[in-house]
């Protein structure tokens, strides 16, 4: 579970319309990428050598950067804030349905069921507005039980609905 050493979740939590408050890219990272992608560009264009195939490459990199420049754009804009849809009590969230189809993962498929135990999507009672079913696709390890098993601790054995699928492959 990654850590907050700078208390960003508390700063959020405080105040979401805030934009100092939100995470952003540090600028190591950015400078990283930049130089990166400049130094790519740049040995691209040493490497087509001269000629015609210098100016291919060199029209290719000014279409990739204008391909690129509206991604810039948008990743600039702040992250949407949590919505207050979750806290107006007058408001009802969405069900939403979880499918899984599994052979043979019961190794697995307890830290999905934890994943999923771990969502907010829930009422304020706390009981999820998500359903989840398991299409169990003739499974020889008991990845049926192994769901079971996970997801009652969590809350979640009323909203989950296992589908077993028997007969030839």
């Amino acid at each position: 579970m990654p850590t907050d050493p700078q208390g960003m979740a508390e700063r959020v939590a405080a105040d979401p319309a805030d934009p100092a408050a939100r995470p952003s890219t540090p600028l190591a990272w950015r400078i990283v990428a930049l130089g990166l992608l400049f130094g790519g560009l740049a040995i691209g264009a040493a490497g087509a050598g001269g000629g015609g195939a210098r100016w291919l490459v060199l029209a290719s990199m000014v279409l990739v950067v204008i391909g690129l420049a509206p991604v810039v754009v948008a990743s600039r804009r702040p992250p949407v804030p949590p919505v207050a849809l979750a806290a107006a009590s007058d408001v009802e969230l969405p069900i939403v349905t979880v499918v899984i189809a599994a052979r043979d993962e019961a190794p697995v498929l307890p830290r999905l069921i934890a994943d999923l135990g771990a969502q907010d999507h829930r009422e304020p009672n706390g009981r999820p507005r998500f359903e989840i079913i398991l299409i169990d696709d003739r499974s020889s390890d008991g990845s049926a039980a192994a769901v079971a098993t996970a997801a009652d601790p969590l809350g979640l054995a009323p909203v989950l609905t296992v589908v077993r699928r028997d007969g030839p492959g």
